[in-house]
C-alpha cells in the first residue's frame, strides 16, 4: 500500500514542463516588482531629505558668519575703544539675534535632539562674555584717566608750592631740594605707569610698584619737613592723591591680568560655536543628501542585480527541468544496475536510492527489502561472536589497566613510576642523556579537603593531572603516587638549562586558576627535583633525593622548586624541630599578641589598633609572626593559630572599653587557609558571641592572596559585611595588586604597602601614585591606612593627601595589651610634636603655621 501511494505522487514529464514553466513566470514577475519598488523608493528618499536639509545648509553659513562677525567687532572694540567700534558691535550683536531668531524657526525641528537649545545656549553665552569683555575694557580706560588725572594733581600741588613758605609760628622754611625731589619722582611715576599701560614691557607693573615704593620713601624722609612747610594740610592731600593714583593703578594691573583671559576664551568659546554650526547642522545636511545618493545608488544596482538573478533563475530552472526529466528514466536503471552488481560480491549494506518514475521506483524498493533481509541475518550471526570477542578484550584491558593506574586520576601509579624508571634509566646511561625525577606536592591541599570535602578535593586532584599532562611533553612520564603527591619524569634533557626552563614552567602553569564546580582556585606546586646520575642512578635513590628537595622547596616558601643537595636532608631535620616546637607552643600558651595603633591625621586619634603575633622563645626573645609563619603554614596549623588570635583579640577589645576606650576597635590578619574553611564565618560570630561585643568592633584584614581561593572568599566577605564586620586590604601597592580587587570586593579600608610609602617624600612617582590610590579610595567611600610611616617627612606628605590613617612607628610602636588605652590617648600629643618638629625641620621663616591637617583643593 506504501508502495502504490508512493508510485501515485511520481510526476509525469508533463507535468515537470508546466511547472518549470509557471515558475519562470513568477521569478521574472517577482523580480521585477522588486526592482521598480526599490527605484521608487529611493527617489522618495531623495526628495525628502533635500527639502527638509537644504534650509539648513544656508542657516548655517548665515549663523557661521554672524558669530565671526560679531568676533571680530568685539576684538575690534577692544582693541580701539570708539564709538564707531561702539556701534559695530551693536550691529553685529543684533545681526547675530536675527540669525538665532532665523535658526530657531528653520533648524528646531529639523536638527538632531537637543542641538538648537545647545547652539542658543552657546551664542547667549559668546554675546555675554563679549558685552563683559568690552565693558572690562571701558572700565579700564576709565581707571588710567582716573590715574592720569590723580598724576595731574600730584603735579599741580608741586607747581602751585612756592619755593619758600612759613610754618605755625611765621618763621620762614626753605622746602625747595625737598620738592625738587618729589617732583622727580612723580615724574618717575608716569614714565614706570605709561609703560604699563601700553605693555612696554612685561615687568612694567613691577616697575611701577618699586618706583611707587621710593616715592613713599622720599615722602617719609622729608615728612618732618613738608609737615612744616607747605603744612600739614597740604601733606594730607598729597598722601590721598598719592593713594588715589596708585589705587587706579593697581586696579588696571588687575584688569590686565584678566582681560586676556577673556580674549582667549572668547576666541575659544567662537571656535567652539563654529564647530557645532557645522557638527549640528551642515555636516547632518550633507552627511543626509551623501546618503541619499548612496542609497539611491544602492537601489540602482540592486535593481540591477535583481534583473540578472532573475535571468539567471529562469536558465537554471529550465535546465533543472530538463535534467529532471532526463534523469527520472536513465538514473534510477543505472542505480539498479549497479546495486545488483554490488549484492552479488557479497555487499549485504548494498541500497539504492528511489526515485524516477513510478515503476522505477517500486522496483527499487522491493531490491532495498531483499537486501535488508539477507543483511538482518548476516548481522546476526557476526554480532554474536563480536560481542563475545569484545568482552574479553574489554576485561583484559580493565585488569591491566587498574594494576599500573590510579583509579582516581587515571594517571600512572608508584608501581608503573619504577617500571618507566627502570626502562629508561639503563637508557639514559647508555645515552649519556639527561634525566630528571620530579617530586609535586600541592600546597594546602589539606585545607580544600577538609573544607570543601573530600568528593571536591578528589574533583580537584582530576583537574590538576590533566593540568600537568597538558604542560608535559609527550615523551615525558606523569604519575600520581597517592593523596595530593604526584610525580613527573622528565626524558632526554640536554642540559641543566632545560632541566630548569621545563620545571619553571611547570610552576608558571599552576599561577593560573583551577576551575572546579564554577568555582576558580588558586592551587599552587612545590617540587623537588633529582637528576641522574648526579644524585643516584636507580628508582629508590632518585626518589628519596627528590622527596627531600620538595622539603625544601615547602620551606622556602611554596609554590616554588629546589634541586637536591646533600644539605637538604639536615634542614629537612631542622625545619622539623621547629614543627613541633610549635605544636608544644599552642598548648603551652607560648604565644601573645601586641597591637599597633592606626592614627588619623583628621581626628588625631586612634580609631583601630592591629593584632600582631609574637611567639616568646625559650630565650626569651620575642619572635615576629615572619619568622615561624611559613613553617606553621606548613604544618596546617594556621587554622588554629587564627582561632586563639581571634578570640583573644575580641576579648582585649572588650576589656579597653571597659578601662576607658569605649570606640576600641581591633584588626585581625585572616590566611586564605580560614577563609576556606565551611564555618569560618560561624566562628567570628561565636567569637564575637561569647565576649558579648558587637561586629563593628572588628575589622579582617586580608591579602590579595586570601582571595586565590575564587568565590569562596568573596562570598564569606560579603556575609561578614553583612553582620557589620570591616573587611581591609592589606599590603596594596605590592606584588601584583590591583584595582579590580577593590571594585570587586566588599571592603571597608585599603592599606598601602610600607613599600609604596617609602618612597613619598623622596620620588615623585611614589608620590603621585600614592596620592591618586588615596584619591580614588576616598571616591570610592572607603578609608586608607598608610603602613611603615617611620618619617616626619612621609607624614607631613601623607597630611596632605586627605583624611588618612597612618601606622608606623613614628607613630607607636606595637605594645602590649595592657599599654594600649594608654598608648591611644597620647596620640593627640604624638602627633602634635611631630607637627612642631616638622616645623623646625623645614626652615620655613616665613612666619606661616604648619600643621599635620589634610590641604583644602
Amino acid at each position: 500500500m506504501m508502495a502504490d501511494r508512493r508510485s501515485s505522487r511520481q510526476l509525469s514529464i508533463r507535468t515537470w514542463l508546466v511547472l518549470g514553466a509557471l515558475s519562470v513566470l513568477v521569478v521574472f514577475l517577482i523580480g521585477n516588482v522588486l526592482a521598480q519598488r526599490g527605484t521608487r523608493l529611493a527617489v522618495q528618499s531623495v526628495s525628502r531629505l533635500e527639502r527638509r536639509f537644504e534650509p539648513l545648509a544656508r542657516i548655517a553659513r548665515d549663523l557661521e558668519d554672524a558669530i565671526v562677525a560679531y568676533d571680530h567687532a568685539v576684538s575690534s572694540y577692544v582693541k580701539l575703544e570708539s564709538d564707531d567700534n561702539a556701534a559695530a558691535m551693536a550691529v553685529a550683536g543684533a545681526q547675530l539675534e536675527v540669525a538665532v531668531a532665523e535658526y530657531r524657526r528653520i533648524a528646531g525641528p529639523a536638527a538632531p535632539h537637543g542641538a538648537p537649545a545647545s547652539l542658543v545656549a552657546g551664542i547667549a553665552v559668546l554675546q555675554r562674555d563679549g558685552e563683559a569683555l568690552a565693558g572690562a575694557q571701558k572700565a579700564r580706560s576709565q581707571l588710567v584717566a582716573a590715574y592720569w588725572s590723580a598724576l595731574g594733581k600730584l603735579r599741580n600741588r608741586f607747581a602751585r608750592t612756592a619755593t619758600t613758605g612759613l610754618d605755625a609760628d611765621g618763621s620762614v622754611v626753605v622746602a625747595r631740594r625737598s620738592l625738587a625731589e618729589l617732583a622727580r619722582a612723580a615724574a618717575a611715576l608716569g614714565d614706570a605707569a605709561a609703560a604699563q599701560f601700553t605693555g612696554a614691557s612685561p615687568r612694567a607693573a613691577a616697575e611701577a610698584a618699586r618706583r611707587e615704593d621710593a616715592f613713599r620713601a622720599i615722602l617719609r624722609v622729608h615728612l618732618a619737613e613738608l609737615r612744616r612747610s607747605p603744612g600739614a594740610v597740604w601733606l594730607e592731600l598729597l598722601t590721598e592723591d598719592l593713594a588715589a593714583l596708585i589705587e587706579a593703578r593697581r586696579m588696571v594691573a588687575r584688569l590686565d591680568s584678566d582681560l586676556e583671559p577673556q580674549r582667549l576664551a572668547l576666541a575659544a568659546r567662537v571656535m567652539t560655536l563654529r564647530g557645532d554650526v557645522r557638527r549640528s547642522l551642515q555636516e547632518p545636511a550633507w552627511d543626509a543628501l551623501a546618503e541619499s545618493a548612496r542609497h539611491a545608488r544602492v537601489t540602482a544596482e540592486a535593481a540591477s542585480r535583481t534583473i540578472a538573478v532573475v535571468s539567471v533563475a529562469v536558465l537554471a530552472l529550465v535546465l533543472l527541468l530538463w535534467v529532471a526529466a532526463v534523469r527520472g528514466v536513465t538514473g534510477p536503471v543505472r542505480r539498479l544496475i549497479e546495486g545488483t552488481r554490488r549484492l552479488a560480491t557479497g555487499a549485504l549494506g548494498t541500497r539504492v536510492a528511489r526515485g524516477g518514475v513510478s515503476e522505477l521506483d517500486e522496483l527499487a524498493r522491493s531490491f532495498n527489502e531483499m537486501a535488508a533481509r539477507l543483511a538482518e541475518s548476516e548481522r546476526a550471526v557476526r554480532s554474536h561472536q563480536a560481542e563475545l570477542e569484545r568482552r574479553v578484550h574489554e576485561r583484559t584491558r580493565q585488569l591491566q589497566h587498574l594494576a599500573h593506574h590510579d583509579p582516581l586520576t587515571e594517571l600512572p601509579n608508584r608501581r608503573e613510576l619504577f617500571s618507566h624508571l627502570g626502562r629508561v634509566l639503563p637508557r639514559a646511561r647508555h645515552t649519556e642523556s639527561g634525566l630528571a625525577v620530579l617530586f609535586i606536592d600541592l600546597d594546602n591541599f589539606k585545607t580544600i579537603n577538609d573544607s570543601l570535602g573530600h568528593e571536591f578535593g578528589d574533583r580537584v586532584l582530576r583537574e590538576i593531572g590533566r593540568r600537568l599532562c597538558s604542560v608535559a611533553s609527550g615523551s615525558d612520564f606523569v604519575g600520581r603516587l597517592g593523596g595530593d603527591e604526584f610525580t613527573v619524569v622528565l626524558n632526554g634533557l640536554a642540559s641543566t638549562a632545560e632541566m630548569q626552563q621545563r620545571v619553571a614552567a611547570l610552576i608558571t602553569a599552576f599561577q593560573r586558576p583551577l576551575e572546579v564546580e564554577h568555582r576558580e582556585l588558586m592551587i599552587g606546586v612545590s617540587i623537588g627535583v633529582a637528576l641522574c646520575p648526579d644524585h643516584g642512578e636507580d628508582a629508590e635513590s632518585l626518589l628519596r633525593a627528590a622527596d627531600s628537595a620538595l622539603f625544601r622547596a615547602k620551606e622556602l616558601g611554596r609554590n616554588r622548586w629546589c634541586v637536591y643537595s646533600p644539605e637538604l636532608f639536615t634542614a629537612a631535620s631542622e625545619r622539623f624541630q621547629t614543627e613541633q616546637s610549635l605544636r608544644r607552643a599552642i598548648d603551652a600558651g607560648e604565644f601573645t599578641l601586641h597591637y599597633q595603633p592606626e592614627v588619623s591625621l583628621t581626628t588625631r586619634e586612634a580609631t583601630v589598633v592591629e593584632a600582631l603575633l609574637r611567639w616568646r622563645l625559650a630565650s626569651g626573645r620575642l619572635a615576629t609572626a615572619g619568622e615561624f609563619l611559613g613553617v606553621a603554614e606548613h604544618a596546617g596549623l594556621m587554622l588554629d593559630l587564627g582561632d586563639w588570635t581571634l578570640s583573644q583579640a575580641v576579648a582585649a577589645v572588650r576589656d579597653w572599653r571597659q578601662q576607658g576606650w569605649p570606640g576600641a576597635r581591633v584588626a585581625v590578619n585572616a590566611s586564605s587557609q580560614q577563609f576556606l574553611r565551611s564555618d569560618f564565618v560561624a566562628s567570628i560570630e561565636r567569637a564575637l558571641r561569647t565576649t558579648s561585643m558587637p561586629a563593628g568592633c572588628l575589622e579582617l584584614e586580608l591579602t590579595e592572596t586570601a582571595l586565590q581561593t575564587g568565590a569562596v572568599t568573596v562570598e564569606a566577605l560579603q556575609e561578614l559585611r553583612r553582620l557589620g564586620v570591616s573587611i581591609a586590604l592589606d599590603d596594596f601597592g605590592a606584588g601584583f595588586s590591583s584595582l579590580g580587587s577593590i571594585e570587586r570586593l566588599p571592603l571597608t579600608r585599603v592599606k598601602l604597602d610600607r613599600s609604596l610609602i617609602a618612597g613619598v617624600d623622596s620620588n615623585s612617582r611614589s608620590a603621585a601614585i600614592t596620592r591618586s590610590i588615596v584619591s580614588l579610595c576616598r571616591g570610592l567611600g572607603l578609608q586608607v591606612t598608610a603602613e611603615g610611616v617611620e618619617r616626619p617627612t612621609q607624614l607631613e606628605f601623607l597630611a596632605g593627601c586627605g583624611d588618612v590613617h597612618v601606622q608606623g612607628y613614628l607613630v607607636a610602636r606595637p605594645e602590649a595589651a595592657e599599654r594600649i588605652v594608654e598608648l591611644v590617648r597620647g596620640t593627640r600629643a604624638q602627633l602634635a610634636m611631630l607637627g612642631s618638629q616638622t616645623v623646625a625641620s623645614s626652615g620655613d621663616d616665613s612666619g606661616r603655621l604648619v600643621t599635620l591637617r589634610p590641604r583644602r583643593s
